[in-house]
């Protein structure tokens, strides 16, 4: 996953028509966002580690995003959903280049495998996270954005599994997502 984001920068910084963009971040009030993010990794200690997150957001005020999060991960030995609420702050300097931060509150729920551990009725582990995150995305259109972040995840309990076979409390990971924005 390392050597993707590293590619995808040099892609941006080499194409010239990246730094001559003149799209218009459409990130002003009453804007809706949806979301798409993903990161895939076939190096992962757990065979693979595969993940998918969702996001639809309301600008409440210029630059200020509310939204609904829905998110799955997933390894050989466990797979984990996600939901909950956050904010999004985007900082516009008039560039389609947008830096942004976000903070989150979600409920996830982890399910071990079932051919390991045979509890088919209820997640085996269930928590409540803090997530912070960082990113930047890059507008091709005034509604379309391409976009890279950064999160971290902190539980109120140990439900992320590690090749070591214990389990932890936070979890990090890298996306890469594209956003469609709609007045």
């Amino acid at each position: 996953m390392k050597k993707l984001i590293i590619a995808l920068a040099i892609c941006f910084a080499l194409t010239p028509a990246v730094w001559a963009g003149s799209a218009t971040p459409n990130v002003d009030q009453g804007t809706m966002q949806l979301g798409l993010y993903g990161s895939y990794d076939g190096n992962h200690p757990l065979d693979y580690q595969l993940v998918l997150d969702g996001a639809i957001g309301y600008f409440v005020i210029d630059n200020l995003e509310i939204t609904s999060l829905l998110g799955w991960q997933s390894n050989e030995l466990s797979d984990n959903l996600q939901a909950g609420l956050g904010t999004r702050y985007h900082f516009t300097f008039g560039s389609p280049w947008v830096p942004f931060v976000e903070l989150a509150v979600l409920y996830a729920a982890t399910e071990l495998d079932d051919s390991v551990y045979n509890d088919f009725d209820s997640p085996d582990w269930d928590a409540w996270l803090l997530r912070a995150g960082a990113g930047i995305q890059y507008f091709f259109t005034d509604s379309v954005a391409l976009s890279l972040k950064g999160v971290y995840d902190y539980a109120t309990d140990d439900i992320y599994p590690d090749q070591d076979g214990n389990l932890d409390d936070y979890n990090w990971k890298a996306l890469l997502g594209i956003n469609v924005y709609i007045n």
